[in-house]
């Protein structure tokens, strides 16, 4: 994230075919061995016009505020701050996620006061819903029917 706020980001994820995308999937879903059509969609999505500036623009706006707007002065103002959620919720979160490290999750359950299930899933990375469909499915198909 903190790469993406320099100016030559968008040159160095896009050269040789978007590799720099490629390696944050490998890097972030070590365990998962995705084949061309897996991530086709997503390097095919990135090369449409602003579509890349825009991806990086959002994560540009979490640390620097000349990308602020007027318009959300009073969400941005808000910052991390947690508001509780306030209905019975899911967190599925792969053990081997190298983006979202799943240690980052202590703690989370005080802003669930109606309720959070949470389960680290061993051999999954972040894209667990793309690793594991069928399981992912199954749990939260599971879980909604409770």
């Amino acid at each position: 994230m903190f790469f993406f706020q320099l100016a030559f980001a968008e040159v160095a994820v896009s050269l040789d075919d978007f590799a720099f995308i490629h390696r944050l999937w490998e890097e972030w879903s070590p365990t998962w061995e995705f084949a061309a059509d897996d991530i086709a969609p997503v390097i095919e999505t990135l090369t449409a016009d602003g579509v890349l500036a825009s991806t990086l623009g959002y994560y540009r706006a979490l640390f620097n505020p000349d990308f602020s707007q007027d318009r959300y002065a009073v969400d941005q103002a808000r910052g991390g701050e947690a508001r509780p959620i306030v209905v019975p919720s899911l967190h599925l979160h792969g053990d081997m996620d190298g983006c979202i490290g799943h240690e980052l999750l202590a703690g989370m359950s005080d802003h669930y006061p109606a309720g959070l299930e949470l389960k680290v899933l061993p051999n999954l990375g972040h894209f667990l819903h793309r690793e594991d469909p069928n399981w992912v499915s199954r749990l939260i198909v599971d879980f909604i029917s409770k």
